[in-house]
């Protein structure tokens, strides 16, 4: 706006969202004269620059910006990797499933209904549960005959330990950390069983924990459910150290076939090479 000797520009920066920092230089250039004004953070959103005696005309005038708008820091929810995955107009969320346990823990209008009874111990767990896990189980839950009716279930090849820690695993429990040693017990549970979820879940562990000081566990488990993969990785172990292993408590106190089987599948290789 020109009045007499003065040029008034104004400008209004409006942002609609307060949290963002706004930062840059506004200048205002004409052959006569240059000035400039600076932009600091969220106060500034209007001002107004007036300039005169040095100039009678706004020929030639011109404004430049440069402007920086910085968006606020935003805590994401777990759920919410990136900007882009942030809830639009139509808002729509990524649920978390619920787990077995939630499910059961809520569900006070059905409380557990099986019991899997280890010598003096009980592991109370829910009938509908057990039977999705395993095929033993519902065949088991299906006779009948009173143990069955009731919900009971008599187990004598395992040690409570490891009942417990199947059910609470399968269930969404916490089992906290457990020794090679626990999960070769959990995964011969889940075989004995049929619980196909525990196998799945647990199965890489033997194959990433083989080494000298397991090599007997883990070959006596590849060997008691057929493993074959295991079996070949625990072969190829005991060629390239056939004199350390040999010798040890743990390789001498397996069983023959077992032993046997190592020893021919050692000379195999050796064969084939």
């Amino acid at each position: 706006m020109l009045e007499g000797s003065k040029f008034t520009v104004e400008i209004s920066i409006w942002v609609s969202d307060p949290r963002y920092i706004i930062t840059g230089h506004i200048f205002f250039k004409h052959p006569k004269k240059h000035t400039s004004r600076t932009l600091t953070n969220i106060d500034l959103v209007h001002f107004i620059e007036t300039t005169s005696g040095f100039f009678d005309s706004v020929s030639d005038f011109v404004v430049e910006c440069d402007i920086t708008f910085k968006a606020p820091s935003l805590k994401l929810s777990p759920s919410i990797k990136s900007m882009d995955d942030m809830p639009t107009d139509e808002t729509n969320f990524k649920l978390t499933n619920p787990v077995m346990f939630e499910l059961a823990e809520t569900a006070n209008h059905y409380p557990p209904d099986a019991e899997i009874v280890v010598a003096s111990d009980v592991v109370k767990a829910h009938k509908w549960i057990l039977s999705i896990l395993s095929p033993v189980f519902q065949k088991h839950f299906s006779q009948n005959n009173a143990g069955s009716k009731n919900g009971i279930y008599r187990e004598t090849l395992f040690k409570m330990e490891t009942v417990q820690s199947v059910v609470d695993y399968c269930y969404g429990r916490d089992i906290g950390e457990k020794s090679i040693t626990d999960i070769i017990d959990m995964l011969r549970y889940a075989d004995q069983f049929g619980i196909k979820t525990v196998t799945k879940k647990l199965n890489d562990y033997p194959h990433e924990q083989l080494n000298m000081e397991t090599f007997s566990l883990i070959a006596l488990f590849a060997w008691d459910l057929q493993k074959e993969d295991l079996k070949t990785e625990c072969i190829t172990l005991f060629k390239e150290n056939i004199l350390a292993l040999t010798l040890t408590p743990e390789f001498v106190g397996l069983p023959t076939e077992v032993r046997d089987g190592i020893l021919r599948g050692a000379m195999l290789l050796n064969e084939s090479k």
